[in-house]
């Protein structure tokens, strides 16, 4: 049973004895935060090639935004953002090559850490929008379909009756 005691959550009765939550939660969330802000302090964000891949994303977004009407258009978007990241770790291992040639530091690890977080998961986030997009429009579809279905279903009961009688 979960109960509470001033400002702490505890396991159990809520005694000496109870688990807290709260400061487990914030001992990970603490160790969580250290390790983005030091991966974000690591980054050389004024790089060229950063800011264009930073911008690449931010037209990807508005594009996505404002084509969303357009299924053939989302459509290719969508296949083409996610055959970006089907090509990220093929991406990471020429960019660990010649990073040299447009980078300060070599960003490209063998895992693709970087790739996953600064290219991949923005791409995927896009792609979750536009999938979002997609279920919006289709169920609005689908509402508009059924209120025609049914005042066709209106109509020719009118007509049964006004002929029948």
């Amino acid at each position: 049973m979960l109960c509470r005691r001033g400002t702490a959550y505890y396991f159990g009765d809520g005694g000496v004895n109870g688990t807290k939550i709260t400061q487990a939660v914030r001992t990970e969330f603490e160790s969580f935060y250290d390790s983005v802000m030091g991966f974000v302090s690591a980054v050389h964000w004024s790089e060229p090639w950063i800011i264009a891949l930073l911008s690449f994303h931010f037209v990807l977004l508005v594009t996505a935004v404002a084509t969303r009407n357009r299924s053939e258009v989302q459509m290719g978007l969508f296949v083409f953002v996610l055959g970006c990241v089907y090509l990220a770790e093929t991406l990471n291992g020429l960019g660990a090559k010649h990073w040299k040639s447009f980078s300060k530091q070599n960003y490209f690890d063998e895992k693709g850490l970087w790739m996953s977080c600064v290219f991949s998961l923005p791409l995927l986030m896009i792609s979750i929008v536009m999938l979002i997009q997609s279920l919006s429009s289709a169920s609005s579809l689908i509402v508009k379909v059924k209120r025609q279905q049914l005042m066709h279903q209106v109509r020719q009961s009118k007509k049964e009756g006004e002929g029948g009688g």
